[in-house]
């Protein structure tokens, strides 16, 4: 961003870039979705929101500049084209650290399970499905053996 803001702010160009974590689209297929079950997805509004920000801010010092979306609805960070040096990354881990929404313990549990469940209802549903009709024919043909056992009369 800095080397292309130098030459496109000649001409009166103004860039920014959009950095989301990744998006809750149907465009993240559904095994990445299950690898990333538990971890919060960037809403698009979100996105488009620091998009038109960027586009229409009309302060110079976004010139250049990227918007940071983390995940888990922290706030966007502006982080200006003065910034972007070799330490730019601890910046951005140690404010991502900060703002991240903790995935530890009951909650990381619950929130992992129904994101399990929304991608892989139809699978529940019919795994569920098979192994109550299995179990109530095994139910009952045990009892059907049970009625027709021969009771041996005692003397």
């Amino acid at each position: 961003m800095r080397s292309l803001d130098v030459s496109f702010a000649s001409r009166g160009i103004r860039i920014a870039s959009i950095h989301p974590f990744f998006a809750a689209t149907s465009m993240v297929p559904e095994i990445i979705r299950l690898q990333l079950s538990g971890i919060p997805l960037t809403p698009v509004p979100r996105i488009a929101g620091a998009i038109l920000y960027a586009a229409s801010q009309p302060d110079p010092s976004c010139n250049g500049a990227a918007f940071w979306i983390p995940d888990g609805g922290a706030s966007t960070f502006m982080i200006s084209r003065e910034e972007f040096k070799p330490g730019i990354y601890d910046y951005i881990d140690s404010k991502s650290n900060a703002t991240s929404v903790g995935l530890t313990g009951l909650r990381s549990f619950i929130l992992r399970t129904c994101i399990l469940i929304q991608l892989l209802w139809k699978e529940l549903v019919l795994v569920c499905g098979s192994a109550l009709i299995i179990g109530c024919f095994i139910w009952s043909l045990v009892g059907c053996m049970l009625t027709r056992v021969p009771t041996i009369p005692v003397a």
